[in-house]
């Protein structure tokens, strides 16, 4: 026998225990090595080698472990969650004495760390430094998407001192670190730290660990990110970055829920005025530069007093709290009125803006942040019904007017449908031959419980709710179906609104009106004001062409009540000026009313325009408007507007002389 059998057999039990050792850790069983033996080299070897297969063992359920976590985070959760859960749950498996995120900012032009978790101290925030340069440690982890272990980073320092980020950490201890980059859709976002204050700190076992951790936080940042703009995009306003309605709700009831510990609390609600002109004169563009200015001047304005929103189009919202008495909101409305009619230049074009404020007060108006807004609603709308560019505070007596307005909102769906309108007819007399030179058509509505009511009543609804085209539409074609019964040189006038003209239907629709009445054209006259051509200028006077090649006339309707609109009268070839009937209403007794009526008439007799007096109700007002060059009379003292049947009589009738009207007079 040989003397070596023995000591193989020794050998080979050895071997035999530590081959059954590595398939117990196979199969996921634990394990205790037995000591090693000093005098069997054989033994000291497999010893190490099932204490490696052990230690790998371990940090792989440890791995595991990681990796369920990570992958299990909720989609909200933040990058500084990820870390604590981290640095509380696997201390063990990797040295670090702290463990961060870096990540770049500003399409990747510089870096914002925050350290999460710490041993050496609470966290901090380092944001602001550049890029990394050319060179550095973390340029080499951008370009080659490797991890990167420095184990001294007091020698590295010492050969780039102008690694800022290193310099923080051996400032606080720091010896060693590990640094994977963040990659989230194929592009870099930022690096995962770990630092330790021991030298020598890590080997290539926890680099390739952390990398995976690294890329399981990649992908959990990422979702994070993208969680936290779709959350931001459904709560603020894409064009200004302001609160919209759903935040600005969400604010304010949480204001609410103080009133009375803090004080009272203010809802402004604000319209800028006339906007849509900007749009549809400069376009699209310059009205969203426009919104994105006066959203800036709101922040600016407001500060610290409150909260700003865009509840959509034009119109924003402030809630301002706490307060001690509405003197303050009239302050702070007045000074929103100053920093929106400031001067304004956009793409070189000067823009003048004003604003209608309304505003209530919890909770002595409301303590329910819908009502409190609607009220400052029915504030605002008695601003713009008064004019624009104002402020009033709710007050109770105002909502029975705004029920009013509501009810009228509703009966008037349904009144065009019902047929509830009629037209009455309103002559115009000629100075010149005492006969009926046109009449013009008004509309009235018969209400079934409210009787008959006035335009005034029901027409600015009608252009706020939209029904204005289809009303405008309706007296159009009533009123040409009417004028071609009577005698063929007595014209009919139409008033047009400004909206009218803003679909670009309204041309065709008159022409098709004219035709399908069988009326002459230059028998129709439509009547325009001013105001009309604030809105949207250049489709006004490019309709107004077409309908006058057409052969329709044009009237200018209450000319010197609004706007000056001298420019016009030289731009489009008016037919015919009506003078508002507040200039009338002082004649003769006040003398500046005589010498605004003879200006405009000798200014339209050199731009070979007729002169239509408005309001004329005494024969005194009939001689005045007369000798001051009207060329025509409108009022109560011929006819009052009048129903078809009656004007039919007054058609036909021998039309009375101006020597009997002013004898009636």
């Amino acid at each position: 026998m040989d003397g070596n059998e023995p000591f193989q057999s020794e050998r080979s039990d050895a071997v035999a225990r530590y081959a059954e050792l590595v398939r117990r850790l196979r199969a996921g069983k634990a394990i205790a090595p037995p000591p090693p033996d000093p005098a069997d080299p054989l033994a000291a070897l497999g010893h190490e080698l099932v204490s490696l297969a052990a230690e790998l063992s371990r940090r792989e359920a440890e791995l595991q472990r990681l990796f369920e976590l990570v992958q299990n985070l909720e989609h909200g959760v933040s990058p500084e969650d990820v870390l604590d859960r981290i640095f509380e749950g696997f201390s063990d498996l990797i040295p670090y004495d702290r463990i961060g995120c870096a990540f770049l900012i500003d399409d990747g032009a510089r870096l914002k760390a925050h350290w999460a978790r710490s041993n050496l101290g609470p966290p901090r925030l380092l944001a602001g430094f550049s890029r990394p340069m050319a060179g550095s440690s973390l340029q080499q982890i951008l370009e080659t998407r490797q991890p990167r272990i420095l184990n001294d980073l007091q020698a590295y320092l010492a050969a780039k001192p102008f690694s800022l980020s290193t310099r923080l950490v051996v400032e606080e201890g720091g010896r060693s670190s590990l640094t994977c980059p963040l990659i989230a859709n194929g592009r870099p976002i930022g690096f995962l730290f770990f630092t330790s204050r021991e030298a020598d700190a890590y080997r290539d076992i926890h680099q390739a660990i952390f990398n995976q951790i690294a890329h399981q936080l990649s992908i959990v940042i990422e979702k994070s990110r993208i969680f936290q703009q779709i959350a931001y995009a459904a709560r603020h306003d894409a064009l200004t970055g302001l609160p919209n309605r759903a935040l600005f709700f969400e604010t304010l009831e949480r204001a609410l829920g103080r009133v009375g510990e803090d004080g009272a609390l203010a809802v402004l609600y604000l319209d800028l005025d006339h906007f849509k002109r900007v749009n549809d004169t400069l376009g699209h563009p310059v009205g969203d530069a426009l919104l994105k200015k006066m959203s800036r001047r709101l922040r600016r304005c407001v500060g610290q007093r409150g909260a700003v929103a865009r509840l959509g189009g034009d119109e924003f919202a402030v809630i301002q709290g706490p307060i001690a008495s509405a003197a303050e909101v009239a302050t702070l409305a007045e000074e929103i009125g100053e920093a929106v009619r400031a001067p304004l230049a956009i793409d070189g074009y000067d823009i003048d803006v004003d604003v209608s404020i309304g505003a209530a007060i919890a909770p002595e108006h409301s303590a329910t942040g819908d009502e409190l807004l609607k009220k400052a609603d029915v504030a605002l709308y008695e601003v713009k019904k008064a004019g624009r560019g104002a402020y009033r505070l709710f007050k109770p007596e105002m909502t029975a007017r705004a029920f009013e307005r509501a009810e009228i909102e509703r009966d008037l769906r349904r009144a065009l449908a019902n047929g509830e309108f009629e037209l009455h007819y309103q002559p115009v007399v000629n100075l010149a031959d005492d006969r009926i030179a046109a009449v013009e058509a008004l509309a009235r509505w018969r209400h079934p419980q409210r009787g008959l009511r006035p335009p005034g009543e029901f027409i600015p609804v009608a252009e706020e709710v939209g029904l204005i085209d289809a009303l405008g539409e309706w007296v159009l074609r009533t009123a040409c179906a009417e004028a071609a019964t009577w005698p063929a040189d007595v014209r009919v006038a139409v008033n047009v609104s400004a909206r009218q003209f803003a679909d670009g239907r309204l041309a065709p629709t008159v022409v098709d009106a004219v035709r399908g009445a069988g009326l002459a054209p230059d028998r129709l006259e439509l009547e325009v004001t001013e105001s009309a051509f604030l809105d949207n200028s250049e489709a006004v006077l490019s309709a107004m062409k077409a309908l006058t090649d057409f052969g329709v006339r044009f009237a200018l309707d209450d000319f010197g009540a609004g706007f000056s609109t001298l420019g016009y009268l030289q731009t489009f070839a008016f037919t015919r000026i009506k003078i508002d009937r507040t200039f009338v209403a002082g004649l003769p007794e006040r003398r500046e009313s005589s010498a605004i009526v003879r200006a405009i008439s000798q200014l339209a007799q050199s731009l070979h325009i007729d002169v239509t007096a408005e309001g004329v109700e005494t024969s005194r007002q009939m001689r005045e408007v007369q000798q001051l060059g009207c060329t025509e009379m409108q009022g109560f003292l011929f006819a009052r507007p009048c129903p078809s049947t009656e004007l039919r009589r007054l058609l036909a009738q021998t039309r009375p002389s101006s020597a009997a009207l002013g004898a009636a007079g």
